[in-house]
């Protein structure tokens, strides 16, 4: 089967089969078309788990990237770091965190280096896919909020701070504390024993207190 026959197969049938194969023999039908075919002309209709197959090495050497082609697809972390990095020399910001998975691919020292206003501009692209994030991105969104506007920090970034930041959780902020941490994964999340067991004696302390 040559290259062009193999990405109609993509297109295909074999898109909704695409999962059952395994990832030896997705490689070789990736391999396949890439010697011979250009890799932006078949991205858009490649099913999820040959995009996630594809090497950091297959997206440099690419041509044509760009945001879009990647709008819909699953990312591994690897290839959300590779892509944020290289598509942000030429896309603006906002228009890249619009992919979502993209968000995998932020790391700490950007967080840390937006400017406050870019930082909020953006912010709301995280908070809606906090289950996309790592703990350790997490902790930095925490940070720099609190860098920026201690006062206002979301509830369930102030709670990834150390146990002594609950200290300002009161009176009204209370509701807003126990409502937020439905959003994250407080196992996942927050890591340190006593930050979880500060937590908890928080929210009892706001329920009793109510």
């Amino acid at each position: 089967m040559n290259p062009k026959e193999l990405s109609q197969v993509i297109r295909g049938a074999l898109a909704e089969r695409a999962a059952d194969l395994s990832p030896a023999q997705r490689q070789g039908i990736l391999r396949k078309i890439i010697a011979s075919t250009e890799l932006s002309s078949v991205i858009a209709d490649m099913q999820e788990p040959f995009f996630k197959e594809l090497s950091l090495f297959d997206l440099w050497t690419g041509e044509g990237f760009n945001s879009s082609l990647v709008k819909e697809k699953e990312l591994r972390p690897s290839q959300a770091l590779f892509l944020y990095e290289s598509l942000l020399k030429k896309t603006s910001l906002s228009e890249l965190l619009s992919v979502d998975q993209l968000v995998k691919g932020v790391t700490c020292w950007q967080i840390e280096n937006m400017s406050p206003i870019s930082f909020l501009n953006v912010f709301k692209v995280f908070e809606k896919n906090l289950h996309l994030l790592s703990p350790y991105q997490m902790n930095c969104l925490a940070w720099k909020y609190w860098a920026i506007s201690n006062t206002s920090v979301p509830s369930n970034l102030l709670a990834l701070l150390p146990a002594e930041y609950l200290e300002s959780i009161t009176g009204s902020r209370c509701v807003p504390f126990i409502t937020s941490l439905r959003k994250i994964e407080i196992d996942h999340f927050i890591l340190n024993a006593q930050n979880k067991k500060a937590i908890l004696e928080k929210v009892l302390d706001c329920l009793v207190n109510k």
